[in-house]
């Protein structure tokens, strides 16, 4: 990006499903980038519990989609990234988590990798946790139906050395992402409700001939399961990735990938109900049981959020 060159309008989607109070803190952050041309959104999954009003009292300006249903987060963020692309200028969309917290130069650092690249349709950021980083960017492995992270693959050092590594997929927590293929019809899609969709995204947009990167120096704080909760993110776990492997793998892939499902999910039920971990158990057990139904969507999501 040239420095005398205007900066590309990016829009900002926040996704959000209660949890007012992490919404905000990420709002806060996101108030102090030190990017020039950006605007942000923040879509209601149908919260229903007033956390759209606590976030207009202390944000008036904020512009907000309130959905009539919980349509997870491929659904939810489809209604935001259709909302931001109604401005022409728009030429990325950055999808936030709310539980994240943004560094000042993380949108530039996005932006300068994605400008970079011209083949780059998708931009991923270093996910932290304290001191240890948690997904970011990273590889599917086939034989499995796994994603490895880039951070278990190679050494901190080797990773962060480069100014953007090349990856199958990035975490959905912070996806900078062209809005050409946007515009042309290329979304998250709903069947996955949440969890691989973005990892299925990213393949889908691969496809059309673009790169996925991680831009290594772009850097923000994320606390994973602070929305849905580990139970929840398990049972969408082992419910979508036959139907992830069905959409992306080669037939061969599936000699090994069904028994080390089968043995990964049984071992996990197992372990967890020896410990007392019976949410996590059962979610496991009715994530393989949808599965291998073929149930998509929101599956069991608000009989799981009571349960």
């Amino acid at each position: 990006m040239s420095p005398s060159a205007p900066a590309p309008r990016v829009a900002i989607v926040i996704l959000q499903w209660r949890r007012a109070d992490e919404t905000a803190a990420c709002l806060r952050s996101v108030a102090a980038l030190d990017y020039a041309n950006y605007t942000v959104l923040v879509v209601d999954n149908h919260s229903a519990d007033g956390s759209v009003d606590r976030l207009r009292r202390e944000f008036p300006t904020l512009r907000t989609v309130e959905n009539p249903a919980n349509l997870g987060f491929a659904g939810g963020c489809n209604v935001g990234i259709e909302a931001a692309l109604a401005d022409p200028a728009v030429r990325y969309v950055l999808l936030l988590n709310n539980d994240t917290r943004v560094a000042p130069d993380l949108l530039g650092e996005m932006v300068w990798a994605a400008e970079a690249d011209p083949t780059a349709l998708v931009i991923g950021a270093v996910n932290r946790a304290g001191d240890r980083h948690t997904s970011s960017g990273g590889h599917i492995r086939w034989w499995t139906g796994r994603y490895e992270d880039v951070f278990d693959r190679l050494p901190e050092a080797a990773v962060l050395r480069q100014p953007v590594v090349e990856v199958d997929a990035v975490a959905g927590s912070s996806m900078l992402v062209r809005a050409e293929p946007l515009r042309a019809g290329v979304l998250l899609d709903p069947d996955f409700f949440c969890v691989f969709e973005e990892t299925d995204w990213c393949l889908r947009l691969r496809a059309r001939g673009g790169r996925v990167l991680l831009a290594t120096r772009a850097r923000l704080e994320h606390r994973p399961f602070t929305t849905m909760g580990r139970p929840l993110h398990l049972y969408f776990r082992f419910r979508n990735r036959p139907y992830f492997m069905a959409r992306h793998a080669r037939p061969v892939h599936w000699i090994t990938f069904l028994p080390y499902y089968a043995a990964e999910a049984a071992a996990r039920i197992v372990a967890y109900t020896l410990v007392g971990r019976h949410a996590e158990a059962r979610c496991v057990l009715l994530g393989v049981w949808d599965g291998a139904r073929g149930r998509l969507g929101p599956g069991r999501v608000e009989q799981l959020l009571v349960a």
